[in-house]
């Protein structure tokens, strides 16, 4: 069964989203791994993750299992993320099974929704109900590794620029600490990495 749970995206991710250029996410893992993980596994024929280290008592096995990782909160490959952005809307109804046309989002600029020539205020991605939602996207992939893993083709599918003037790892390191804050780019977190494409409107 397809299950839809929601995902916070900024105004910058968002625009890149609907560019194209956006078809990756990197989230916090909040379980703590056990102590020596290395990385994590998927095992053949189970869809249970588990944290993993290299044995060096059995190089033909080559890797010990610690114990189960935990289940990616944001679903599986072929569940659907619906994305909560920062929006506005004119009318103090919203029906819950289709988007309203008053709606605006502040991805799109800075023109707000108004009532009798009065921007109404932004509000808060946390907020925005189902119906609200413009963007629709598939997972298409789940795998966990440490953040500065990235490699330089994750880092363009995460919306940074190629350009052969700029370091995509760095661009994207920067990116990551203007959202978790400094030295959270340091502190090398395990991370959910989530592939998706953007599923078009019905």
């Amino acid at each position: 069964m397809t299950r839809e749970r929601p995902i916070l995206f900024s105004a910058p991710m968002v625009r890149a989203i609907l560019a194209g250029t956006k078809t990756q996410t990197r989230r916090v893992l909040k379980a703590e791994p056990p102590p020596g993980a290395e990385r994590v596994i998927r095992p053949f024929r189970d869809e249970r993750l588990q944290w993993a280290a290299t044995d060096p008592h059995d190089m033909e096995q080559g890797q010990l299992v610690l114990g189960e990782a935990p289940r990616c909160p944001y679903g599986q490959p072929g569940d659907r993320l619906w994305v909560r952005e920062t929006w506005a809307r004119n009318e103090d109804q919203l029906s819950e099974t289709r988007m309203d046309t008053s709606l605006v989002y502040r991805a799109d600029g800075e023109t707000r929704a108004q009532d009798n020539g009065t921007d109404l205020p932004w509000r808060p991605s946390i907020h925005m109900p189902r119906a609200a939602s413009r963007i629709t996207l598939e997972i298409t992939g789940v795998r966990v590794e440490r953040l500065q893993e990235i490699s330089t083709a994750d880092c363009w599918a995460e919306g940074i620029a190629s350009s052969p003037d700029v370091d995509p790892v760095h661009e994207y390191a920067e990116l990551w600490e203007s959202i978790n804050g400094r030295g959270s780019w340091d502190a090398n977190p395990w991370v959910w990495v989530l592939e998706f494409r953007k599923l078009e409107r019905q």
